[in-house]
């Protein structure tokens, strides 16, 4: 069986091997542990071009230039 598939299987069973060192949130994999993580920070890496508002994850920096570029 791929790394895929058993990846997926685990996700679908509901298995969480993964614990926040932060707080009890459980995760399946180690990818959406670490995309987690950044929850429990006040880090914002992410900016937006147009109007400079900052964002912790890449896809709400995605999702927001979407919409200010309407505004504009």
């Amino acid at each position: 069986m791929s790394g895929n598939l058993k990846q997926h299987l685990i996700w679908h069973g509901g298995v969480k091997f993964y614990v926040c060192s932060h707080c009890p949130k459980c995760l399946c994999t180690e990818h959406e542990l670490k995309s987690y993580q950044p929850v429990h920070s006040d880090y914002k890496q992410f900016c937006c071009g147009l109007c400079g508002k900052d964002f912790k994850d890449k896809y709400y920096v995605v999702q927001h230039v979407k919409r200010c570029s309407i505004k504009l």
